[in-house]
C-alpha cells in the first residue's frame, strides 16, 4: 500500500506568519490557541520548562509575533519525535484554517 502525503505547504511558523492570508484572516489572532495547545502538549509530555519558555515569549511585553514563531519552531527542533509530530499537526490546521469554513 502507498502512503498517502499531506498535500499541504507546511511552512515554518515564522514564514507562515509574515505571508498574507488568501482568506484575509487575521493569522495573530490564531496565535493565542496556538500557544496554548503547545503549551499543553510540551507539559503532557514532561517539557515543562519549554512550556515555561514559550509562555514568557508569548506574554513578554516587547514580544513580536514573529518572535514567538521563532520559538515555536525552536521547540520543534528540540522535540522528541513524537511530540515533533504533535506539535506539526498544530501548525499544519493553524496554517489551513478557514474561517469561512467554520460554523457560526
Amino acid at each position: 500500500m502507498t502512503e498517502k502525503k499531506c498535500p499541504v505547504d507546511l511552512k515554518p511558523m515564522a514564514e507562515w506568519i509574515e505571508g498574507e492570508d488568501p482568506t484575509g484572516f487575521c493569522r495573530e489572532c490564531i496565535l493565542g490557541p496556538i500557544v496554548q495547545w503547545y503549551t499543553g502538549e510540551l507539559e503532557a509530555h514532561g517539557n515543562p520548562q519549554l512550556a515555561h519558555a514559550l509562555n514568557q515569549v508569548a506574554t513578554g511585553d516587547d514580544s513580536t509575533y514573529l518572535e514567538i514563531c521563532e520559538k515555536l519552531d525552536d521547540i520543534k527542533k528540540e522535540a522528541d519525535e513524537s511530540l515533533k509530530e504533535r506539535l506539526l499537526e498544530f501548525d499544519c490546521a493553524a496554517q489551513t484554517f478557514n474561517p469561512e469554513a467554520t460554523p457560526s
